[in-house]
């Protein structure tokens, strides 16, 4: 069967109206909230508290963002390489600007908002690592039926960032399963969260 060209712009049309979810990133895997299995917090865990610095190009910068508990359990962490920013709202950065950078963990969930939120980050990106080895809620995520079991499901996480309103485009990721953490690198500012496909 010959496809003309008619054919294959109705087609790529169609792709966009209903929803392809690679039409907006091509090459990547782009989904919506609906459609991710974000990691839960327990319900018992304490909060993690917001940690506000500053990031610099000219030298490394890394934080760890902890549960306000007697050891200070790690939540979250995240490091700058040199030159890691890009752009502030629209702004290009140089070698020698520094931003004032806040990450709040997101209530209930192994999540983060990353302000300003006009950030972007250059090719030598910031990595960003999630640790839920305490305070996970793994048997939340395991009662899903897409997922064998808890260690199934970590397995199939990584890193996501809203790339859009409602759109999350996963990073490039590596979990550790004795540790129980996912770390990839990112993009921008905003919303970050450990999660995979429902």
């Amino acid at each position: 069967m010959k496809v003309t060209p008619a054919a294959l712009a109705a087609l790529a049309i169609l792709s966009v109206a209903s929803g392809c979810s690679d039409a907006l990133l091509p090459g990547s895997t782009t989904l919506s909230s609906a459609e991710l299995l974000v990691l839960p917090l327990q319900s018992t865990a304490p909060p993690a508290t917001d940690v506000s610095f500053f990031v610099s190009n000219s030298r490394v910068v890394e934080r760890t963002i902890r549960h306000n508990d007697t050891f200070g359990t790690p939540f979250a962490r995240i490091s700058f390489p040199r030159g890691s920013l890009s752009e502030l709202s629209g702004q290009q950065l140089t070698a020698d600007d520094s931003v004032l950078v806040t990450v709040s963990p997101i209530p209930g969930s192994y999540g983060v908002t990353i302000t300003p939120i006009g950030l972007r980050f250059s090719s030598t990106a910031p990595t960003l690592s999630f640790s839920a080895a305490v305070y996970g809620d793994f048997e939340a995520v395991s009662t899903s039926t897409r997922y064998a079991d808890a260690d199934d499901y970590l397995s199939s996480s990584e890193i996501w960032e809203e790339v859009a309103l409602d759109t999350w485009s996963a990073r490039n990721s590596v979990v550790s399963l004795v540790g129980t953490s996912v770390s990839g690198s990112i993009t921008r500012g905003g919303d970050h969260v450990q999660a995979a496909a429902r």
